[in-house]
């Protein structure tokens, strides 16, 4: 019993703590549109990014870039186009890790990156934990985050900015990332 109070009391599970309830809070929030007969995904998501999803995740599974959207007319370029962030780690990550994964499992990956980033940059502006998890929280489940469930693109950018702006903060400020 001993050892796991330990591990308890260490920094390392305390510093997660937080983190961890941010993400937990995310996902509680988004619970409703994760039902079996609901989706996230709505207007532009469903239209334009959903029915190339499945194409994108292939792709980069096997290797390639999808330079060439073959659906569009008689073609069109894919990779060129922003819209799609093909590259996006996140969307890189989850074709790789979870090839199969519906859309809406793209969307709760940068609604959480969205909430974590948030946390991330109001401890580096100094906040206490407890107010950074409740900023992140608000800021991910803000009315302009949650709407961005519309257009992919915009929540991408979302999800990326709070992670900018602390890596940014913390490198003018002769920090590492990692410390």
């Amino acid at each position: 019993m001993a050892p796991m109070r330990a591990l308890l009391r260490s920094a390392a599970l305390r510093s997660a703590a937080w983190p961890l309830l941010v993400a937990g809070a995310v996902l509680l929030l988004l619970a409703p549109g994760l039902a079996p007969d609901r989706q996230l995904a709505w207007r532009d998501s469903v239209r334009l990014f959903a029915p190339l999803r499945p194409f994108i995740a292939e792709a980069l599974r096997s290797g390639r870039l999808p330079l060439w959207d073959p659906f569009d007319g008689t073609g069109a370029p894919l990779l060129a186009q922003l819209i799609h962030g093909v590259l996006h780690p996140a969307s890189v990550t989850l074709a790789l890790l979870a090839p199969g994964a519906p859309l809406d499992a793209l969307l709760v990956t940068y609604f959480l990156l969205a909430a974590l980033g948030a946390y991330l940059e109001a401890r580096t502006l100094g906040a206490e934990p407890a107010a950074a998890a409740a900023g992140a929280v608000g800021y991910a489940g803000s009315g302009y985050v949650l709407g961005s469930a519309a257009f992919l693109t915009f929540l991408a950018g979302a999800a990326t900015l709070p992670w900018l702006l602390a890596a940014g903060r913390r490198a003018g400020r002769g920090a590492r990332l990692s410390g």
